[in-house]
């Protein structure tokens, strides 16, 4: 997705008062299940499962939709993933702004190992950053 920091707010705002938003992809990440241009169903976040697809704030003010893998016991920390990306990241709980409909599929083991690799390198990069 484009950065759009200055749109956020309203999309947020949007998506409280009428229940429901469409953003339009702009990447590829989530080949060959969301395609670039097109239009996504956003819903409130109720509550997010394994598998889903999440629309977040990736800081400073880009969209992104990713399938939400698990979120970290004990820390704002989810791990999340494109369907066509090689590896999985972390992002903050607190910056997803809602899910996709329709798009929940069971997250295998291939995804697990990525999201593991992700946990690794970040407490790696914690770690390099206190040195």
């Amino acid at each position: 997705m484009q950065n759009t920091q200055k749109n956020i707010p309203l999309l947020k705002e949007a998506l409280k008062k009428t229940g429901s938003v469409e953003v339009i992809c702009t990447g590829t990440s989530m080949s060959p299940n969301i395609h670039q241009g097109e239009l996504i169903p956003i819903r409130p976040v109720d509550t997010i499962l394994s598998g889903d697809v999440v629309l977040f704030e990736r800081p400073p003010g880009e969209l992104v939709v990713h399938r939400f893998l698990f979120r970290i016991p004990n820390t704002p920390w989810f791990i999340h993933l494109g369907d066509a990306a090689p590896k999985a990241h972390l992002a903050r709980y607190e910056d997803i702004i809602g899910v996709v409909d329709g798009l929940r599929k069971t997250v295998g083991a291939k995804a697990m190992v990525k999201a593991m690799e992700a946990i690794a390198r970040g407490v790696k990069n914690k770690i390099l950053k206190r040195f």
